[in-house]
């Protein structure tokens, strides 16, 4: 489920390219962050379920 919104929102920030420069790149560190985020997320809820 998550992966399919992931998907659905890189699709959606493919088709707002028509924006200028500084707003594609900010929303650029904010996914890596989110990435990021995400990675910790699931280590901490495999450390739960063991």
């Amino acid at each position: 489920m998550c992966e399919k919104k992931q998907k659905a929102k890189e699709e959606g920030g493919e088709e707002q390219r028509g924006e200028e420069e500084e707003e594609r790149k900010r929303p650029r560190a904010k996914r890596l962050r989110h990435k990021r985020l995400r990675k910790e997320n699931s280590q901490r809820s495999n450390v739960e379920r063991r």
